[in-house]
């Protein structure tokens, strides 16, 4: 009888022994569904931050180009303004030449003689 009450008390240690395991395998496969989640959240956002990082590459790039495209239309404007300058002094040594009448009185506007027109000196 002993031997019988030892193997219940060994079958109902096991027993306990067997549920007390279930309960820790089913633990473990509740944190490794949860860490697979994670996982996927993760790897989704892995891919938001790459596609954000090309955007803002591509941004950086076109960003770049104007930059660029920008500095050659300065150099071209400051190129422009030489030119305007140069134009503006060559025009004041020719107009230098002219003399004014002094008041509107002296223009013969119905003349059409060249002698009308006054050259300075």
């Amino acid at each position: 009888m002993k031997a019988m009450e030892n193997s219940i008390l060994q079958t109902q240690a096991s027993i306990t022994s067997t549920d007390e395991t279930v309960l820790c395998l089913q633990n473990i496969s509740s944190s490794v569904s949860k860490v697979s989640v994670n996982s996927q959240h993760i790897a989704t956002s892995v891919e938001q931050q790459n596609v954000a990082t090309k955007d803002v590459s591509k941004n950086v790039t076109d960003i770049a180009i104007l930059t660029d495209s920008t500095a050659a239309k300065s150099v071209e404007s400051l190129d422009n303004v030489r030119q305007l300058s140069m134009l503006a002094s060559q025009l004041a040594e020719s107009i230098s030449h002219f003399k004014l009448p002094k008041s509107d009185t002296d223009i013969n506007f119905e003349s059409q003689n060249s002698e009308d027109v006054f050259w300075g000196d």
